[in-house]
């Protein structure tokens, strides 16, 4: 499998170029959902807010939802606005799931955080 993805065959570009597309989607969404999930959840901590329960509950909606549902809703979304079909839609896409699931994980450490 190695003389595959390291060769100079064709078929070895194809497999490099989706190696190094998953790398930069996943360094990209990681590093984004992080920084914007730490910050909702810190947000959603410390302020007071009308509707604050009804946003935690879009907020965790991708749990409940299954994700094709979520995955067919963005697409269509996507198409729309022109993000289909180029890297920051990918990275867009992935960032977008996994903000909103980490910023309901992170909201306890935060809560704890601030009562310390």
């Amino acid at each position: 499998w190695y003389a595959v993805l390291f060769g100079d065959s064709t078929q070895s570009i194809l497999w490099q170029r989706a190696f190094v597309n998953s790398i930069i989607v996943a360094v990209g969404s990681t590093t984004l959902a992080t920084i914007l999930g730490t910050m909702a959840a810190i947000g959603m901590t410390r302020a007071n807010f009308p509707f604050k329960s009804a946003l935690m509950a879009i907020l965790i909606s991708p749990i409940i939802v299954p994700i094709v549902i979520v995955a067919i809703a963005m697409f269509f979304f996507y198409a729309r606005i022109g993000l289909v079909g180029n890297m920051f839609g990918i990275i867009f896409a992935h960032t977008t799931l996994v903000c909103l699931l980490s910023s309901s994980r992170l909201r306890r450490p935060c809560r704890d955080s601030i009562r310390t």
